[in-house]
């Protein structure tokens, strides 16, 4: 992380492409124990992947991309020298190769497909997280920063952002029994019809029924705060303390480096990705920035 922030301008970078992009990629490399220098062909696979996943806007030249990216993503990590990487490292690729569980081995076909779920899945929550998160904390007072700052905050001050600004906006299920929808007046949905439901987490993070004050951000509302961003039971995303642990570390590394940093005026740009919501870039600095149109100091 500090490898990242010490090649960003302080007087203005664009934290996402700087900082937020690469970083996931690099940090779930490190995890399965394959190279770490291969973050930028990990972010394109995983991207063309994830715009799949929720985007308003699929061609058929895109599902041509995904299809291609899909198959080399496959083919890199099912590859001698990941195996090699991996094993010398002892990185979760090599562990899942290798450990059994109630005498059930992973076959290679399990373990490639759950390292690219991680990647998937953990990059574009992560990036979208941290972009998500430095925009709703540009409009806190500094006290609220310093939460990210301590051991004995953090944890609260996470937690709520993710549950606040959750890049995960719905996850979608088909219908495998017959059930009543009681919250939406008795919605019987019957498994006969294979329906496929939308369940949109960040409405349920809103719940005002399940959260006090549901509609503010509150840094240092008690734990354990019951959001559905990971999803829950059996269902709960395996990749949950990863993203949690590298967003506690990315926010407090962003923060104790530039105590001032904030989001630049600008145009927000935000993907067109339903899946996961967050920006394509967000300019920001760490220092205070003299407009030269007006000589004013902002």
């Amino acid at each position: 992380m500090d490898l990242l922030l010490d090649r960003v301008d302080p007087d203005g970078f664009d934290l996402m492409s700087e900082f937020a992009f690469p970083l996931p990629a690099m940090v779930i490399a490190d995890v399965l124990g394959v190279p770490t220098e291969a973050h930028t062909e990990l972010t394109r696979w995983t991207d063309d992947i994830a715009h799949l996943f929720g985007s308003t806007q699929v061609s058929v030249e895109h599902l041509r991309r995904t299809q291609a990216s899909t198959r080399e993503l496959v083919a890199f990590l099912a590859s001698p020298e990941c195996a090699a990487a991996a094993a010398r490292q002892k990185g979760l690729l090599h562990r899942l190769h290798t450990t059994e569980v109630h005498g059930h081995h992973f076959v290679e076909d399990d373990v490639i497909a759950q390292a690219a779920l991680l990647l998937f899945a953990g990059i574009a929550s992560i990036r979208y997280l941290i972009g998500n998160s430095v925009h709703a904390l540009d409009a806190r007072p500094a006290r609220d920063r310093e939460l990210l700052l301590s051991a004995d905050t953090v944890k609260c001050a996470v937690e709520e952002l993710l549950r606040w600004c959750t890049p995960v906006q719905f996850v979608g299920r088909v219908v495998k029994e017959d059930f009543t929808f009681t919250s939406s007046g008795g919605l019987r949905i019957p498994f006969s019809s294979q329906s496929p439901v939308m369940l949109y987490v960040a409405s349920a993070n809103r719940d005002p029924d399940k959260f006090s004050r549901a509609d503010e951000l509150v840094l240092d509302r008690p734990l354990p705060n019951e959001h559905l961003t990971f999803g829950a039971g059996r269902h709960l995303c395996f990749g949950d303390p990863l993203v949690r642990q590298t967003t506690r570390i990315a926010l407090a590394s962003l923060y104790r480096r530039m105590p001032n940093l904030r989001v630049l005026p600008q145009i927000l740009n935000w993907n067109n990705n339903l899946g996961f919501h967050g920006f394509t870039s967000l300019r920001v600095a760490a220092e205070t920035v003299t407009d030269e149109a007006s000589g004013r100091t902002e």
